[in-house]
């Protein structure tokens, strides 16, 4: 037997029909005949596990939320993003393009995954935190306020905030503005590079803040280099 069934309450979100589901029997916190969030086909919500969506979230487009993963709130998951385990998304966070989440990952606030990223294990995201290209998010790993990963993080990354641009510094890695490169990389850049980067402001930028993020950076990553 179904557990869920699609009703006539229909939205259209980014141009996608979503129609609102209801529950055809008691399952985990749900009764049969609780009105559950939004998905574009039953594909998007397995009809096995524990699975639901609630209040106002979506699963749309080719989004998946399976086994007891929950989705609450405005939380949506769409493109080819997927869910699983017992995986949480609450509020306004997103799950786009190909991103994974799984195990006992939680999703908050404004947070997104998207790209290949995989957020796993414990991990939790929040405020306006992104994880995206192909971030590697697990353990214990916790990002908010304005973090960016786009590589591994195996502890919770530093972010260095308040400057010209904003810095994120991951394992082996270190996020300046968005642009994504090492450690030694970003160190041996030139003045030359820095002008196609973005101008005069980059020139000013690392002239002032090299070393310092340097430091930090080795400080960080020598205690993330056997994790």
């Amino acid at each position: 037997m179904k557990k869920y069934t699609l009703t006539n309450e229909v939205k259209r979100p980014m141009g996608v029909f979503a129609y609102r589901i209801q529950a055809l029997k008691d399952f985990s916190d749900v009764k049969a005949g609780d009105y559950g969030g939004y998905v574009s086909t039953e594909a998007n919500l397995s009809q096995e596990g524990d699975c639901w969506i609630y209040n106002d979230a979506m699963s749309l487009e080719n989004g998946r939320v399976e086994q007891n993963a929950k989705l609450y709130n405005n939380a949506r998951i769409y493109g080819n993003a997927a869910i699983g385990d017992n995986a949480r998304m609450y509020d306004n966070s997103e799950a786009f393009e190909s991103a994974i989440i799984f195990d006992d990952a939680k999703l908050y606030s404004n947070s997104r995954a998207y790209g290949r990223c995989e957020v796993f294990g414990n991990a939790e995201m929040t405020d306006v935190s992104k994880a995206s290209q192909q971030a590697w998010v697990g353990r214990d790993v916790v990002l908010k306020g304005e973090a960016k990963v786009t590589e591994k993080v195996s502890k919770t990354p530093i972010v260095v905030s308040g400057l010209y641009y904003n810095v994120t510094i991951m394992d082996n890695h270190l996020s300046v503005d968005c642009v994504t490169r090492t450690r030694e990389e970003w160190m041996e850049i030139s003045n030359r590079e820095l002008l196609l980067f973005d101008g005069k402001p980059a020139v000013r930028f690392f002239n002032e803040y090299r070393e310092m993020l340097n430091t930090i950076a080795k400080l960080h990553q020598s205690n993330t280099s056997n994790l």
